[in-house]
C-alpha cells in the first residue's frame, strides 16, 4: 500500500540522480571566458622555440619560450601547435611587443 502512494506522487519525467555524476563534476575544465585576449597560433618553429600569434585584430604578435610563462592545465610546450587556439598576455620590449604569459585551450 505505501509502495502504491509512493507511485502516484511521482511525476512522469522522475529519474534517480546517479551517484556518478559528483566524481565527474571534478574534472578540469578550461574556461575560454577568462580576461586573456584571444588569439591563436598561426607559425612556430620548434627547433628554434619562437613563433607567431594572430592576434583578434589580424596582427602577428612574436613569442619566444625562453621568455614565456606556460599557464593552465595544458602547461607544456608539447601542446603548441599551428592552429592552437590560446590566451596570452603581452608586455613592451625595445622591438615591440612580445607574448610573457600564454593559455593553450
Amino acid at each position: 500500500m505505501i509502495q502504491k502512494e509512493l507511485v502516484k506522487k511521482r511525476f512522469p519525467n522522475w529519474l534517480p540522480i546517479p551517484r556518478s555524476l559528483k566524481a565527474a563534476s571534478q574534472a578540469i575544465v578550461v574556461s575560454e571566458d577568462d580576461l586573456f585576449p584571444k588569439g591563436e597560433v598561426v607559425k612556430f618553429f620548434q627547433g628554434q622555440d619562437y613563433g607567431f600569434i594572430k592576434d583578434q585584430h589580424g596582427r602577428d604578435i612574436y613569442f619566444h619560450l625562453s621568455e614565456l610563462t606556460l599557464v593552465g592545465p595544458k602547461k607544456s610546450r608539447e601542446h603548441i601547435k599551428v592552429g592552437a587556439k590560446i590566451g596570452y598576455d603581452l608586455s613592451w620590449t625595445s622591438k615591440g611587443e612580445h607574448v610573457r604569459r600564454l593559455k593553450i585551450y
